[in-house]
């Protein structure tokens, strides 16, 4: 079984280099509304395939934007998985408008973004950026066992903290266990429950004090 964790990890960013992050997210956010306003059949219907979006709007994300190629990819992807679940909505008859992306984030891939130990490099519209980790012990716990696969992530900017955050998605596989026991719990009013493992919990106490709230509040009426 296949586990997957995000872990959120705050960046060092070096000065120079944070303009660059910032034009990435606007442009990626840009790509993806491009999608969702151009993306579409003759007959008007939106395209929910990505290798039929890829033909209708990757050479024209490569013209608007300044953005690496595997970035364009990332960001018609990210915009076809929206679309669908609009139009899954509007199958059930839930009204619903186009997807629209204003968040401050960008999404990488393997190819977009390298998970060192300690830093990571990530594709801008300006070449690639190091950036350092600043770590808490939860973060390292994770980062350092070797049997998490570490391979995509997501880039943040939290404006009330005036820095980035790399929300790094890791993975391992598990052994699946499966439960020996089977708990039971039958109600009633003597025993409030039992369980299948044979335990008696008394509702006497129970039936007791709703008698007596019961009684107080026909008094005060």
């Amino acid at each position: 079984m296949e586990v997957k964790r995000t872990i959120p990890v705050k960046l060092s960013v070096p000065k120079d280099r944070e303009d660059d992050l910032h034009q990435t997210i606007e442009q990626f956010n840009h790509a993806c509304n491009y999608t969702v306003q151009h993306g579409r059949n003759n007959d008007g219907y939106l395209i929910l395939n990505r290798s039929r979006i890829h033909d209708e709007v990757y050479h024209d994300l490569r013209d608007e934007t300044d953005l690496p190629a595997n970035l364009c990819v990332r960001a018609y992807s990210k915009a076809v998985e929206a679309m669908k679940s609009t139009v899954a909505d509007w199958k059930k008859g839930t009204s619903r408008p186009l997807p629209q992306f204003n968040e401050l984030s960008a999404v990488y891939d393997k190819r977009t973004l390298t998970i060192k130990d300690r830093l990571a490099t990530l594709s801008t519209i300006n070449g690639r950026v190091a950036v350092d980790y600043v770590l808490g012990d939860y973060q390292k716990s994770y980062l350092d066992d070797d049997d998490y696969e570490k391979r995509m992530g997501t880039l943040h900017y939290r404006e009330d903290e005036d820095a980035f955050y790399l929300h790094i998605v890791i993975k391992k596989e598990v052994e699946e266990r499966d439960g020996d026991k089977i708990l039971g719990v039958d109600l009633n009013l003597k025993n409030v429950a039992v369980t299948s493992t044979g335990s008696f919990y008394d509702g006497g106490e129970l039936l007791w004090g709703q008698n007596h709230y019961f009684r107080v509040r026909r008094s005060l009426q």
